[in-house]
């Protein structure tokens, strides 16, 4: 799905019987509201479930970071940091573990992530563009476009009346189930669907 038929889903289904066909069919403050949240829905999948992540070459500045805006995608979190993007691939490079007994801990961050002046390798997790009028494409795949709509219906119907309020709930449903299903960027499906038909023989 395009961004335009994920808005127009949503549009139509938060209309009562169906009556409002598509996105156009609103006012414009209504418009923004459903763009808004399709766009925050497309976030949190990546933030939450999807995480989206891609390795990237860095030079760190005299305090052992770097600004986030030198890299190709927007930085969500840093998973990883290494001399080279194969030890990275490989699983050895240094990773930030969260330590209960140090409160002074804090995991990576642009702001330190190794050596003053050093170059890095470093593999993060990132959030997909925002999705426009001219960013009609979504990085996301396929079969959980439709969440986007979902997510966007149950918010805007949410700020109705007690009937779309209560109807806005199945929505609402339908995508905290769904997201629960989602599978991280990367995931080997074969691996999950072998342990599952091994416990359900």
């Amino acid at each position: 799905m395009t961004y335009q038929e994920i808005l127009d889903l949503a549009v139509y289904q938060s209309g009562s019987m169906g009556s409002d066909e598509g996105i156009a069919d609103l006012e414009i403050d209504a418009q923004i509201l459903v763009q808004q949240y399709v766009n925050e829905a497309y976030r949190i999948i990546a933030r939450d479930f999807y995480k989206p992540y891609t390795y990237e070459e860095v030079t760190l500045d005299d305090q052992g970071g770097f600004d986030p805006d030198v890299l190709s995608k927007p930085l969500n979190d840093i998973l990883a940091v290494g001399k080279t993007r194969e030890s990275l691939e490989a699983g050895s490079g240094s990773r930030a573990i969260y330590d209960p007994l140090d409160i002074a801990y804090n995991p990576f961050s642009s702001d330190y992530v190794g050596s003053p002046g050093e170059t890095v390798w470093i593999k993060y997790t990132y959030f997909f563009p925002e999705l426009t009028q001219e960013n009609n494409l979504l990085d996301l795949p396929e079969q959980y476009h439709a969440l986007l709509a979902d997510y966007a219906t149950w918010r805007y119907m949410s700020t109705g009346n007690q009937d779309k309020q209560t109807r806005a709930q199945f929505f609402y449903a339908r995508w905290f189930e769904e997201t629960r299903k989602i599978k991280k960027f990367g995931a080997k499906a074969y691996m999950a669907d072998r342990f599952r038909n091994l416990w359900t023989r």
